[in-house]
């Protein structure tokens, strides 16, 4: 089975493990990653998005959810508006069976919104993402169980005690 890790990211990844990097090794072996990995501009607090993509990343392995799929990327975009924007993209990775998916969220909706409406904010973009994947490429029944996964990752407001461990270990 194709990985969307090559053999050269691998061996990037090793490296910047051993050079005290935070790096999500278990991304090796899976069947299937789901990434979350924000753009923002230096006056935007991604903590919000940060955490909620180590919990989802957490469900998703519990999960061990797999589909058509090997990977999908997924990068909330938040931007103060006087830096230009790059708008909301969908690139399909043919060699990698893997999807990168950009998706903007207001900036002046963020900066007003409280610590929920953040959250809601991210799910809705992650919800949004996997919705604007073709079906020829990742099928109804995957996008609606890996909705699902994020639905119960919002509920379970938890990240494991394993995975706390291992972040704090990197």
């Amino acid at each position: 089975m194709e990985t969307m890790v090559t053999k050269r990211d691998a061996e990037s990844m090793l490296r910047a493990a051993e050079n005290g990097y935070p790096v999500d090794l278990d991304a090796l072996d899976a069947p299937f990653n789901l990434t979350i990995t924000s753009i923002a501009s230096v006056d935007v607090d991604v903590e919000p998005i940060v955490m909620f993509s180590q919990r989802l990343k957490d469900v998703v392995r519990e999960a061990a959810f797999s589909c058509e799929l090997t990977g999908i990327v997924i990068f909330p975009t938040v931007l103060n508006p006087e830096m230009r924007s790059a708008g909301n993209k969908v690139t399909w990775k043919r060699g990698e069976r893997a999807y990168m998916v950009r998706q903007n969220i207001d900036f002046s909706d963020w900066q007003n919104a409280n610590a929920s409406e953040k959250k809601a904010m991210v799910v809705n973009c992650i919800v949004g993402s996997i919705a604007r994947i073709p079906t020829k490429h990742l099928s109804e029944s995957s996008k609606e169980a890996l909705v699902e996964i994020v639905r119960r990752a919002v509920r379970s407001g938890r990240v494991s005690r394993k995975a706390g461990a291992q972040r704090k270990k990197d």
